[in-house]
């Protein structure tokens, strides 16, 4: 029996993703068979317990310590994402066959390498670890984002399309993407 190709697709639910997500589910649901999902959709109560053990707090919680990321904060918020994603790819593709992944953003995809690489992905970034680091971080503690910059380059190499938009100075819109040529060939 073949079935028809078929994408899983989570979402940051945050800010600007959520007009993100929205606007990719007005889209695409008309042109391909897509379900999908915010990274926070059907969280078991262990998640949301580990979410709030590891994710949720900043220790101590100063301006400096957010800007320099001395408590590891972004690489624990962001492997919680990756573990809500986890969790619901996994309960979502025993349900249903999928030909495809779809990530936005790439922490949703920290946990699921394996996954990866048996199903083509598509990772749509926003802000990477690199960014994150030059933004506010003092270049002697940039090491904080070691962790991040080490996962954020597994998704990349795992991933078979990578997709980034950006804004121009003309206020312009600018996507590009980028297909990973020795993984095509």
């Amino acid at each position: 029996m073949n079935q028809s190709p078929r994408m899983l697709s989570i979402v940051e639910g945050f800010i600007g993703h959520l007009t993100y997500g929205r606007l990719m589910r007005e889209y695409l649901s008309e042109s391909c068979p897509i379900d999908f999902f915010w990274h926070n959709d059907d969280r078991e109560l262990r998640t949301r317990m580990m979410s709030r053990a590891i994710g949720h707090y900043r220790i101590p919680p100063t301006r400096w310590t957010i800007e320099q990321n001395t408590d590891f904060f972004l690489w624990r918020f962001q492997l919680c994402l990756g573990y809500f994603a986890r969790r619901l790819v996994l309960r979502n593709i025993e349900k249903t066959h999928y030909s495809a992944l779809h990530f936005h953003t790439q922490p949703l995809a920290y946990l699921c390498l394996d996954l990866m690489r048996e199903m083509p992905t598509v990772i749509s970034l926003d802000r990477t670890a690199a960014q994150a680091s030059r933004e506010y971080t003092k270049p002697s503690l940039r090491w904080t984002f070691a962790p991040n910059l080490r996962l954020d380059k597994k998704v990349f190499d795992a991933a078979k399309i990578l997709s980034a938009s950006q804004r121009l100075p003309d206020d312009r819109l600018l996507t590009t993407t980028r297909f990973l040529l020795r993984k095509l060939q």
